[in-house]
């Protein structure tokens, strides 16, 4: 994890459409990065991507990832309809943490050539404001800061900390 925190510092990263989650020692711990889609098939106005999901392996287990991804949910959900991302065909459990936070693949693959080896992407997709449609009045979305200290409040035991960076140039320690 000291690498991501290096590689972060040095790219005045997060930058806007980052959310960080920290461990109860307020070290990074993972982070999600969104952007317009940059799919052809898909509006960029109407669909948001998740471009990066990192959990470090030894928060894996903890419910940091759920935590993140409910936060990115929340924040794609108050700019989009539509969410997508793209995972590798090969990676079995990144696939069962998006399927079991509600993602689904929509049929949609590509292949990338990376050092000389061809790798399959599936596209997976969620429909944001579908938890709203059959409601009278839609539940409010949360800010990550506000849900963050939600969280805290919530669980005693473990500090969480979601981040969201909405200028590059403000560090949050």
């Amino acid at each position: 994890m000291a690498r991501w925190e290096a590689e972060i510092e040095a790219a005045e990263w997060p930058g806007r459409g980052t959310l960080l989650i920290e461990d109860h020692d307020a070290r990074v711990a993972g982070f999600a990065h969104f952007v317009p889609s940059r799919d052809g098939d898909d509006g960029p106005d109407s669909t948001g991507e998740i471009a990066s999901f990192y959990i470090d392996p030894a928060s894996w287990g903890q419910g940091l990832g759920s935590r993140l991804m409910h936060s990115a949910l929340a924040e794609l959900g108050s700019a989009y309809r539509t969410g997508t991302l793209w995972v590798l065909e090969t990676n079995i459990r990144a696939q069962a943490f998006y399927e079991a936070t509600g993602w689904a693949r929509d049929g949609q693959g590509k292949d990338d050539l990376m050092a000389g080896v061809t790798i399959r992407a599936l596209r997976y997709r969620h429909e944001l404001r579908a938890l709203f449609r059959d409601r009278r009045a839609p539940l409010p979305l949360l800010s990550a800061d506000t849900y963050a200290t939600h969280l805290r409040d919530l669980t005693s035991d473990t500090a969480l900390d979601v981040r969201r960076s909405t200028d590059p140039t403000r560090r949050h320690r």
